[in-house]
């Protein structure tokens, strides 16, 4: 049995209301570039689905208008045996999509076994198994009542005929029907996918406006909307269906069919699946909520806005709490790069507007799937394939591995976008290995200070900048200690260089504008300024006798002093006498007579030795040691 389906021109066509970009994946739109439709949850109520008038010949012939590009279908009944064949001549130039229904109900749950060839320059090529839809809407959905068994929607755009065959039993041994659709690729087509004329569109108010687009902080991708790749909206079956909670998660699938389509070709390919998802598979609306092409084109899927959690038909039984996106082509060799990049872009947006986290993991109630009964908790990546929840390959041997360095991508974009890392804070990361190692991702964006600096948060720590310091990092025990003294509010100001680490004992140091803060493990930070400071670093800084300090610096002495205790001494400090420590035997002596509330008062020297003795002056007297003699007090 053999049919030809005659290709009928269509005139180009110009569709309000669409974002318009070619390529890779493009950058995600700046300030006041915005997305095109489908932006708010309010839906007009679908039309009934066209009547579908029987030709001829026994099939049904139908040319359904999309602005101004016709669909044209053609359906014929599938033979019932592996002998005999279904061939269809189509129009190699073409945006053709081919499946295979059954009216059999959709739960009857037998083995749908259907292989195709397509003929490309006049060459057969081998025979294929068209997949099972093993997608579709949950089981206790009102459109679940509607659906039917049927195959994949399977691109062979590009052949000039399709030869299919029955390879097992069908349901309830009901004939199946092949449908093509098939639908000329317009100059529009090439427009919306090359972005020819965006600004022009932008200018005329063919765009939506950025304000109307639910972006957080992260930028939604560039989408082409259902009016862009031409959505003949009589297909729709019923209203969209939003969910009243927020998705959990993001379900990543790939179509099926041929992997060499043009660009161009791909919005007529969507209004094929278009027509199979509706007029095929009986569900209300195109499936995915969002497909995604191999050259990173990003298009809108279900009806009822882009911003909503609109409960698809593409994880049965997982819909209603996860965003379905569907790459085209089948990947079991190969997964484009910028169409990972696309889907990585989506689900950050998604992540960062209903708050899910891209490397994280969900625990999501099945509705019940060809995997998991109804009830059971299922433990799963935000970012997941349709395999994890189904038995089926999608996304495809090559794409399915790639979904860890989605779940990255999407990371970055959200950390990147979210919290970005600019001028000379991120210039200060970007030469500074330790600080970033010690850092990790900003977890705040950059402030201002009222004094005029800056301050950025991270995971693991914050930088801090100034004109006239520059940008450093603080973390650790350093930067605890820096916050109990108040941050650059405080008495050291600002940080002047890096945490150094590999002093004695394994202790590190960090300068600021008004002092240092010095750790070590065991003893933790502690600051040092001022003249106290300057008579630690003159004795020789931790290498001291003194050691590391042990304590800030207390203050309300006698006759306005201050000291500061190390490990191994004590530093004390008053206005007329200065900064001088003292250690060891003589500040024992010194200490058993009230230090500065003693008659000896304050230390008016370092240690000397004169005699064989070693001394120390103070206000009121001196104190002398020597080795097997022990200290002597002398009075004034």
């Amino acid at each position: 049995m053999t049919s030809a389906l005659v290709h009928t021109a269509a005139a180009g066509f110009l569709l309000p209301g669409l974002l318009l970009f070619g390529g890779t994946l493009p950058p995600s739109p700046a300030a006041g570039v915005s997305l095109a439709g489908g932006l708010t949850g309010n839906s007009t109520p679908a039309p009934d689905a066209p009547d579908e008038d029987a030709d001829e010949e026994g099939g049904q012939d139908n040319a359904v208008q999309e602005g101004d590009a016709q669909v044209e279908t053609l359906q014929e009944s599938l033979p019932e045996t592996a002998d005999e064949t279904a061939q269809i001549e189509v129009d190699a130039s073409a945006a053709v999509v081919v499946g295979v229904t059954w009216e059999s109900p959709a739960d009857d749950g037998e083995e749908l076994e259907v292989e195709i060839r397509t003929r490309i320059d006049g060459q057969w090529g081998p025979w294929e198994e068209m997949h099972f839809a093993d997608s579709g809407p949950d089981p206790d959905s009102e459109e679940h009542r509607t659906a039917r068994p049927a195959t994949e929607a399977y691109n062979v755009s590009g052949a000039e005929a399709v030869e299919i065959r029955e390879a097992g039993s069908a349901p309830g041994e009901v004939a199946g029907q092949v449908t093509v659709s098939q639908t000329e690729i317009t100059e529009t087509d090439r427009a919306v996918t090359e972005g020819t004329g965006l600004n022009a569109l932008i200018q005329d108010g063919l765009v939506a406006e950025a304000e109307d687009v639910d972006a957080l902080t992260v930028n939604a991708p560039r989408i082409i909307t259902r009016a862009g790749w031409g959505a003949n909206e009589s297909l729709r079956r019923c209203d969209p269906d939003i969910s009243s909670q927020a998705p959990l998660g993001v379900t990543i699938h790939h179509t099926a069919g041929s992997n060499t389509y043009t660009e161009a070709a791909v919005p007529g390919i969507l209004r094929g699946i278009l027509n199979h998802h509706t007029q095929g598979n009986g569900w209300c609306d195109v499936g995915y909520n969002f497909l995604v092409d191999r050259f990173g084109n990003v298009y809108e899927g279900r009806s009822g806005g882009i911003n909503e959690p609109v409960i698809g038909a593409h994880a049965g039984g997982f819909n209603a709490r996860t965003v379905g996106v569907s790459v085209l082509g089948t990947f079991t060799s190969s997964a484009p790069v910028a169409a990972r990049n696309a889907v990585a872009r989506i689900a950050a947006w998604k992540a960062d507007q209903f708050g899910m986290d891209p490397t994280g993991q969900v625990t999501i109630t099945s509705n019940g799937s060809t995997r998991y009964p109804s009830g059971q908790e299922v433990r799963l990546p935000t970012i997941f394939g349709h395999r994890d929840v189904s038995t089926t390959e999608c996304p495809g041997n090559a794409f399915y591995p790639q979904l860890g360095s989605i779940r990255t991508a999407a990371a970055q974009i959200l950390q990147d976008e979210r919290y970005p890392v600019v001028g000379a804070i991120r210039n200060y990361l970007n030469a500074n290995a330790q600080a970033r190692a010690k850092l990790g991702a900003p977890v705040e964006a950059e402030r201002r200070l009222p004094d005029g600096g800056a301050v950025q948060t991270f995971q693991g720590g914050s930088v801090h900048w100034t004109q006239a310091t520059g940008a450093y990092g603080t973390w650790g025990g350093i930067r605890n200690r820096w916050r109990d003294l108040s941050w650059e509010r405080g008495p050291l100001g600002y940080p002047t260089s890096n945490e150094r680490c590999g002093l004695k004992d394994g202790g590190c140091v960090q300068d600021f504008q008004g002092g240092s803060i010095h750790w070590k493990q065991g003893v933790g930070a502690h600051p040092t300024w001022g003249g106290i400071r300057n008579k630690w670093r003159d004795v020789g800084w931790e290498n001291s006798n003194l050691g590391y300090p042990v304590r800030a610096e207390i203050c309300g002495l006698r006759g306005n002093g201050c000291y500061q205790r190390f490990e191994g001494g004590d530093i004390h400090w008053s206005p007329s006498t200065g900064a001088h420590p003292t250690w060891g035997g003589i500040r024992t002596a010194w200490g058993s007579q009230g230090y500065e509330g003693g008659r000896l008062g304050y230390p008016t020297s370092d240690e000397y030795v004169r005699d064989g003795r070693t001394w120390q002056d103070f206000q009121g007297g001196r104190i002398s040691w020597r080795s097997g003699q022990g200290t002597q007090i002398h009075y004034n």
